[in-house]
């Protein structure tokens, strides 16, 4: 299923995160050149810009983890699990929090819930993105031909449109591209509409599927589980 947010808009300090109760998810989406340490670092090369990106990313992710467990960032503990799929430590305050995270240049988001595996994915929607060859490969032939039909542009844009719905389902499930994106067939052009899944996932009407559109991005929040209800922040790091 689909269905649109209001976006919230919180300023720092982030000193207690909104409720969050079981069968609910928050997202949060911030841009990262706007965090202070970011904007006195001016990077001299694309490494040092990836560099001063990632501990942004660390920044923010253990600064909102931090505010739903009641603790300071700096205390968060963040492990990977054997898939690879970052997960908090042993001992955490609250081990039923579930996030994940997507990044697309100076743009972050983070999906929470409780109790249920969530996954996020984002893309910048001018991304240059071999959306021919690529869908070719791994979507059905049917979507492939389907996108194949479109003018060029709205071609791109459906075809992130349905990548990131895969990309955020796999996240989800702690798979790997590889290993089912071609499994994962929707209906040409409702990527929500989902005709069949890899084998062992949840059934597709089992899953909450919210898309997530800005006037730069495009991507989606997977659930394997009904969640009533979908929250969106934008956090505002500027002073």
């Amino acid at each position: 299923m689909t269905r649109g947010s209001h976006i919230e808009r919180v300023k720092l300090p982030l000193r207690q995160a909104p409720a969050l109760a079981p069968g609910q998810a928050h997202f949060w989406q911030t841009r990262l050149a706007n965090l202070p340490v970011m904007e006195a670092q001016v990077p001299t090369s694309r490494s040092d810009r990836l560099r001063q990106l990632r501990m942004g990313q660390k920044f923010v992710l253990r600064l909102l983890l931090g505010a739903y467990l009641g603790i300071p960032g700096r205390d968060v503990a963040i492990v990977r699990s054997a898939a690879g799929k970052p997960q908090l430590g042993p001992g955490s305050p609250d081990p039923e929090l579930q996030f994940n995270l997507s990044h697309a240049g100076e743009l972050m988001a983070v999906a929470i819930t409780r109790a249920v595996p969530v996954g996020i994915d984002i893309e910048l929607g001018n991304r240059p993105v071999r959306w021919q060859k690529l869908s070719r490969r791994w979507f059905s032939a049917a979507e492939s031909d389907w996108l194949q039909s479109l003018e060029a542009s709205m071609a791109r844009h459906e075809f992130l449109r349905a990548w990131t719905l895969r990309e955020a389902m796999i996240k989800a499930m702690g798979s790997s591209i590889g290993a089912s994106i071609a499994a994962i067939v929707p209906e040409p052009g409702q990527p929500a509409s989902l005709h069949s899944l890899p084998q062992g996932w949840p059934d597709a009407g089992d899953w909450t599927l919210h898309e997530i559109a800005g006037d730069a991005t495009q991507g989606w929040l997977a659930a394997p589980a009904r969640i009533e209800t979908v929250r969106g922040f934008e956090l505002l790091l500027g002073r």
